[in-house]
């Protein structure tokens, strides 16, 4: 597992250290052990409720609020569904 970055939010610092042990996690199971944890097929699969969408949205100014204040969202809204629904919910929460 990579290093957690320097973090002044200790919650910031630990969703960060989950992310990338999931992440360590896959790629250990796909690429040492041929036992991937998803199926290959579903790597450019996206499918998310906007429910869901919203709850990690909502967590996301949550911990942008306790830093500098500021979000980023990066997408690919150009060529993917998904992207353009996160984009508008995205930018639904920020005007609340």
């Amino acid at each position: 597992m990579t290093d957690v970055p320097p973090m002044v939010d200790p919650e910031a610092a630990r969703l960060h250290a989950e992310l990338a042990q999931e992440v360590e996690e896959h790629r250990f199971r796909y690429y040492v052990l041929d036992q991937p944890s998803v199926a290959d097929g579903a790597y450019d699969t996206l499918s998310y409720s906007v429910e869901e969408i919203r709850r990690i949205v909502r967590s996301g100014f949550e911990l942008a609020q306790r830093r500098r204040g500021k979000l980023t969202s990066v997408d690919k809204a150009n060529v993917l569904d998904t992207s353009r629904l996160w984009r508008a919910i995205v930018d639904e929460l920020a005007a609340e």
